[in-house]
Formats: C-alpha cells, structure tokens, sequence
C-alpha cells in the first residue's frame, strides 16, 4: 500500500518558525484509511523514532492529527512522518520523513529591544548592526518584526523576496514577527544586519476617513530583530538594542494611501555593506513595545512579480507620459532613469484616466494626493527605483519630470499574497471564462496581509467582502492560512459585549456590528470547516463566535426577533447605495443564518446544549421572519419599503427561511421578477448577489441563471467586459468608483460548483456533490480543485443527446452524483450499467474514490 504524501505542518509544508503549541499534523492519504500513526522526534536524518511523541494507531479516517505530545521547545527542528492503515487489516509504508520548526514560544524567549531612531529623524530610518560570525556555523535565525513594514538585509542581500511585511494587525493585541532562515546569507567574519522602516498602518500619518492615522497603537517605525546562530559552541545571539547605528534615510516620506517621496541624494552609499563607516550615526534609540502579543506570522509571503512593459504610451495634454499596463493590478511600478541630480520624476497612479487623457487620482476618503510617487534622482549612470512601503491600484501611471531625461523606462509589477492555485475552470462559453479570470485576478489584487476590499482606494478589510468572496477565494486559491488570519483580526477586534465590527483590523472606526456585515466571524469559521475540514478554527474561535450570535440576539430579541438597528444590508444594488428593502429583512436573515451556523459548529464540537439552544433561537427568528416580511397575498418577501425586491426573496431562499409549502410561490415570484420587469437581469447588490444563481439553480432554474449570468448589458458582468475590463467593477453602475472589488465576484462559486458542478458535500470533501447546469447554451464545463484528500474534478461533455462525464473522487472520499436524464437514457461506466435510482428525471448514483468515465445516453 502507497504511503502517504505531501506531509504539512499547521498548514504548510516544513513550515519554518511557527509558535502554534499543538500543530496540526495533516498528509494526503492513500484511499481506504481508517486509522494512522504519527510519530514525531527530533533526529535530523531517517525516519522520526518517536522519541518525543508516537501517537499509536488512532482510529479516524481524517488525513490528519493535532500533535498532542510534551509540550514543544523553542527553536528546535522536529522531524515526523506517518502511516496509515484501513479496514482488512493493511497498513501503508511509512512517510517519507518531513519537518516543522518551532519559533521563539515563550515570551522570555526574547531578549532583544524595540529600537528606532530619535524623535524628530526626518524620513523612515535606516538602522544597523555590525558583527561578527564565528566558524562553522550551523543554522542562523532571524526572527524579527519592523512596524509597520520592515526592509532587512544581510550584508546588503535581502532575507528574502518578501515585500510590505509584517501584515497589518490590531497592534495593541498581537504583533507579528517572522522567522528567516540565514544560514547561506552570513559568513565568517564580519557581517551586518540593516533595516529600513516604513509606517505602514502602523505609523500612518496621512489623514483618512477611518482614522489609522489616529489609531490606538500609532507610533514612530521601530524595529524588533534578534539573530540566534546555533555553532558547535553554543548559541550565539545578535539582538536589537541601543548598540545599533541609526539615520535618516531616502525615502523622505511614504504612505500607503499617499505614497513614496525618495530622495536618492540622501541614501548613504554602501551603507548595507559590513564596510561601511557608520562611526558618524548616532546610536538607536530604545522604545516602547507596542503592547501586542508577539506572534509568529503564518501568512503566504506578499511577493513582486516580474516586470510588466506597457501596453501603449500616450502623452497628456500637460507634457506628461500616461503608461497604459492594459489591465488593473496592486503593486506599482518599476523605474528606470538617467538624468541631472536633482531632477524630481513623480508618478502618478490611477485605473481610470480623465477625458482630457491624464490619470485619475482623487480619493475622497484620504487627505492630499494619493498614490503618488516622487523619486530625486542622484545623478548617476543609471538609476533603478520601486517603492518598499506602499502599493497602489492602477491600470495606468502617469509620469512627469520637472527637467529633461535621457532615459525613461517604466514597468509595472503586481505585488499580493503569493497564494498556491487550488483549482481551475473551463467552460464553452466565453463570457463565462473571462468571468472566472477576472474573479481570480481582483481576489489576488486585493491580497495584502487583509482580504481587503480595493487596492486603490481604501485598503481595509472590510468583513462583509471576506464572507462574500470566501468559497469562490477557496475554489481558486490555498486560502487556509488566508482566512485563518482573518479570523484572528475578528477575534482581535470583538468588543466585550461580543459586537464585531465592520471592518478588522480597525483603528476604532466601524465598530458597530452590522449582521450582513460582521456575519463575516461564524461564516469564515464555517468556510474552513466545510472546505477544509478545519475543526481547529471552530474549536478555537467557537467561544468568540457565540458572545457574537449573543449579543445579536440581545439586540433582537426585545424587538420580536427583529433587527431594530442600522445596517447596509444589500448594498450596492443597481442604481443604489442602501437598497430600497431596507436594513431590518436582510439584517434579520443573517442573524437567522448565523444563529444555525453557531448550532452546527456545537454539534460538530459535540456541545449539545449549544446547539440544542440556538437551534431553538433559530426557530423563534425565522417565525418571526415570517410573520414580519411575508405578503400572504402575494406569497412573497417584502421589505420596509413595500414592493417586490429580488433581495427580500433570495436570502430567504438561501438561509432555508421559506416553508417548505411556499418555496414553489417563492421561486415562482423570484423567476417572473428576472425574466419580466428586469429582463433577464439581476437586481441585487453585493449581497444577494452572492446567493442569486446557487438559489436558482438549486430551485431547479439553472436556466435562468444562465440567463443572467451571461448578460451582455447591465446590470452584469458582460457590461464590464464590453467595457475592456480584465478584473470587477466595485457596482453595476457605469461609473463605478474602484475597478478592482471582488465581492460582485461572488459569482465565482456557482461557476465552478454549479456550472461544472463540483462542491463538498461533507467537511473537508469527504462527500463531494456532483451536480452540473446542462443546458443547451453549454457544449462543456470542467473544474477542478486540490482538496486535503487530494485533487477533485469534475468535466462534461454533450455528445448530441449524450452526456459524458468524468469525475475525480480523492482517496477517503465519494461523490454523489445528480444528473438530468431523459427518455430511455441510462449511466454506464466502462459500458456497463451503474446502479442508480431515477426520480422527477434526474438520475443519482455514488461514485467511490478513484477517475471515473461515465456517458449518460
């Protein structure tokens, strides 16, 4: 029997540098596991003996285990592997051996100082530390953490191809530090570590709407760094303290809204260079800790990609270069230039450009300019810039300079979350395709240590896009430790009345919860347990996540079971910003969904009183829904504004709000609104978006959804594509603010789990629903995505009348599949008849693991 393979450790594979006390042990599996046995030890070489923990055999057919032997050691390497064995009494071959490496666990571990530079230092600081190596060193750490994003090098090379690192956090609660192996960097002899500090959201000083520049935490750069050199003789440390040299440094200013001002005649030349005389730099200065919790960061590192030329150069009526990089993306460009010392370039960035030509770059929300970059230049043969500290959304960049220059060059790069792909999609019609694209494109674009909600304009992230955008996130990328930050920012910012607020981190502002908004902590929780089978992030939050369903009920339950509060609810509907249904009917649906949600992860954690009471809680809600919002009369939902809204009726639909007696009147209403006052349109927000489709097709109207998924005009997505758009549009308006906002690309989700039809059916794929759209207008659709089991897939095909189909069960997993079928047609496999059941002309049957072709005809 195989082994199994691709061992990870909390989530990544030889993860370096974590600080979780019982890591999740997780492997793919060879098909039929009933039981495994890990062992875990500290030998460097050969398979792990178990001299720290051997779990025996554990009876579960999950391809993982939490760690659960003596508690880990700082700073040490742990070497594990595993084997499995299932039901006639066979056991697999051990693992190839992996390995995890813990960070600094206890805060005693620490020995170093926040330093930075004196007050009043001009520009972020430039900060270093001369030293020098002994022979023979071992392995070399650096765990360290710059606030609010930190530039380290060694010996003037970088410690890796991180950029804009640490990611934000709530900085009065935890501080993120970062593990970095610098073993091949350091050699005998003298060396230097260096360090240049940007604000970030940590320093902030540009005045915004949402006050980061006044946040609880604000404070001067400083610097956190402490090197461990492990020799033959010890351990030798190197740490941040007032022995350090500190200066101004180029960079005269920089913002994450505003931008980067450098000044390239102040940089010392050589100055990351052990060579260096910084005899002249005064010493750093010790400063206060932040107040946070030191934590290990456990993020996909934020990378640059490759440079990108431009598309086309156009000139602008004042003299300038408008660079057009023919898409928007998040990062910012990369200059090349010649000229006198002293001459200022300014770039300017922006995904629109005005009717005169020239770049568009007004934020109503931000003081002053915005994403605007202003390089000096020194004067040299040839200078290469890009910015450290900020990044911008744009499509285009504009670029003046207030003398002559002999060389001009400009490229873009997009910078976001170095996310793994997880699957793909295909399918014959190619507004479709260019929708799943463009959904992928926005969501990367948005990755920067926060889900956030548009690289150009605000940066934050905001709660109701993370839930939004999850499982279609899910679908295209690795997004475990993604979603696991993000539920950690939740945490962070939840009031001690359990009120969670709209958007995390926050400086202190959007902290009333809003239910459409803050639903965001149960239902990412959920996303991890449904997609990856992750009862670790419902164990942990579970606690946090009920204070939240309470203090909704609280508020409620003195108004009948009724939001009596504000709340943007579908926001963003065609032609709105609050949509004319109001706050109370979507607000309520959600406390409704999230109250059955908290139920689940009860009896999931086997908490049965909990989930015996909000079951109870759910039932009182959704007859109070009921009687509030249903027009007896017209057998539909109605909001406070009176009047039929697609809104009102599809989250009801969605949550399971709808009596079983009514659903048929309900879908019926729902259909006729699209096909007739709306024209094969939607009319929902950013909301109801999300569930439209899956509501449609799920209520056997597959047909229509199509319909107004391919919509050319809008309100749809095909307008944004006639429109020559490679990424969503914020709203369905012509004139939508940001170009880059991924939460109308809800939509992603039904493309791969409805169109082709592949979605869990069980936590973690251990059940997969197979249950394609076949609709004329489709000749194929495919889709496949990499699960914790292994990779899953589903592609179909229409042979004239036949349909053939290929499905990927996973090892451990089963798929349920649930086709049309039509007079005289019947599923075959290899040409033999499957077993099945048929009803209501759709035919099922169940697929174990393992490729299966199959024609139905």
């Amino acid at each position: 029997m195989a082994a199994p393979r691709s061992l990870e450790a909390d989530g990544s594979s030889c993860p370096l540098g974590i600080d979780e006390p019982r890591p999740r042990l997780a492997w793919l599996p060879p098909d039929g596991q009933r039981a495994c046995r890990v062992r875990v030890g500290i030998s460097s070489s050969g398979r792990p003996a178990g001299d720290v923990w051997d779990s025996g055999w554990v009876e579960t057919a999950e391809p993982s285990i939490r760690y659960a032997g003596p508690p880990l050691v700082s700073r040490t390497r742990y070497s594990w592997a595993v084997r499995v064995a299932g039901s006639g009494g066979w056991r697999s071959a051990w693992s190839r051996p992996s390995w995890f490496e813990t960070a600094l666990l206890d805060p005693g571990d620490w020995t170093a100082d926040w330093i930075g530079a004196p007050v009043g230092t001009v520009g972020a600081p430039l900060l270093r530390r001369v030293f020098v190596v002994p022979k023979r060193v071992v392995s070399a750490r650096l765990f360290a953490s710059g606030l609010g994003y930190v530039d380290l090098r060694v010996n003037g090379l970088p410690v890796d191809d991180r950029v804009l690192d640490p990611a934000p956090s709530d900085y009065t609660v935890r501080i993120p530090y970062t593990c970095f192996d610098l073993t091949a960097l350091l050699r005998p002899g003298r060396n230097v570590v260096t360090a240049a500090l940007g604000r970030g959201f940590y320093g902030l000083r540009t005045g915004n709407v949402w006050g980061w520049h006044r946040a609880p935490w604000h404070g001067q750069p400083r610097l956190l760094c402490q090197l461990e050199m492990t020799t033959a003789l010890g351990v030798v440390r190197v740490v941040s303290d007032a022995r350090w040299r500190v200066a101004a440094g180029p960079t005269v200013d920089d913002s994450v809204y505003g931008g980067e001002h450098y000044d390239a005649r102040r940089e010392p030349v050589g100055w990351t260079s052990p060579a260096y005389d910084d005899s002249d730099w005064p010493a750093a200065v010790v400063l206060p800790a932040p107040g946070g919790r030191l934590r290990a960061q456990r993020l996909p590192p934020i990378r640059a990609g490759a440079p990108v030329p431009p598309t086309v150069v156009r000139p602008a009526p004042d003299g300038a270069l408008v660079y057009d990089f023919g898409r928007v993306r998040a990062g910012w460009a990369a200059l090349t230039v010649r000229g006198d010392p002293g001459t200022e370039v300014v770039l300017s960035y922006g995904e629109t450009r005005q009717p005169d030509g020239r770049v568009a770059t007004v934020n109503d929300h931000v003081d002053g300019p915005t994403q605007v970059d202003r390089y000096v230049l020194r004067g040299a043969p040839e200078e290469r810039w890009e910015p450290r500290f900020s990044y911008k959304g744009f499509r285009y960049v504009q670029v003046s300079s207030d003398r002559p220059l002999s060389t001009l060059d400009v490229r873009a790069r997009s910078v976001h979350a170095d996310v793994a792909p997880a699957g793909g999609f295909d399918c014959s019609d190619e507004l479709l395709r260019w929708l799943d694209g463009a959904v992928g494109r926005t969501i990367t674009a948005n990755l920067h240590g926060v889900l956030t909600d548009t690289p150009t304009f605000e940066k934050n992230g905001w709660t109701a896009d993370a839930h939004l955008i999850a499982e279609t996130a899910i679908h295209h990328f690795d997004m475990r430790l993604v979603l696991r930050k993000a539920l950690r920012d939740l945490g962070d910012a939840q009031r001690p009345d359990g009120g969670v607020p709209v958007i995390a981190p926050t400086p202190g502002w959007g902290t009333a919860t809003d239910p459409c908004w803050s639903a965001a902590y149960p239902l990412l929780a959920w996303n991890l347990y449904e997609y990856y089978g992750d009862i670790d992030a419902l164990d942990e939050h579970y606690a946090g996540i009920a204070a939240f369903v309470d203090h909704l009920h609280r508020a409620c339950r003195t108004h009948g079971w009724l939001w009596p509060g504000d709340s943007y609810g579908d926001w963003l509907a065609p032609g709105h910003l609050f949509a004319p249904e109001g706050p109370r009917l979507p607000a309520t649906a959600f406390i409704y969904h999230v109250t059955r949600r908290v139920a689940q992860m009860a009896a999931v954690l086997d908490r049965p009183a909990g989930a015996d009471r909000y079951a109870s809680c759910a039932d009182q809600i959704a007859a109070a829904f009921q009687d509030a919002f249903f027009d007896e009369t017209h057998g539909y939902y109605r909001g406070d504004s009176g009047g039929y809204r697609q809104a009102a009726n599809v989250l009801p639909l969605a949550f399971g709000l709808v009596p079983t007696d009514r659903v048929d009147t309900v879908v019926g209403h729902l259909v006729g609104d699209i096909l007739e006052r709306c024209a094969g349109h939607l009319d929902t927000g950013a909301v109801a978006t999300k569930y439209l489709l899956p509501v449609l097709t799920d209520h056997g109207r597959g047909d229509v959804a199509l319909t107004v998924a391919t919509q050319p005009t809008p309100p749809g997505w095909g307008h944004w594509r006639a429109q020559g758009s490679a990424t969503l549009h914020e709203s369905w308006d012509a004139d939508s603010r940001s170009r880059s906002h991924h939460f109308l690309g809800s939509a992603g989700q039904w493309l791969r789990e409805r169109v082709a039809g592949l979605r869990p059916a069980a936590a973690g794929w251990a059940r997969i629903a197979v249950a394609p759209i076949v609709d004329d207008r489709l000749a194929y659709a495919r889709a496949e995505v990499v699960t914790v089991r292994g990779k899953a897939g589903v592609a179909w095909r229409r042979c004239g009348t036949a349909l053939e189909l290929e499905v990927i069960v996973p090892p451990g997993a089963q798929a349920d599949v649930d086709l049309p079928v039509g007079d005289g047609q019947a599923p075959r496999r290899a040409g033999r008849p499957i077993g099945c059941s048929e009803s209501k002309g759709r035919v099922r049957f169940t697929l174990p693991a393992g490729r299966h072709d199959i024609r139905l005809g």
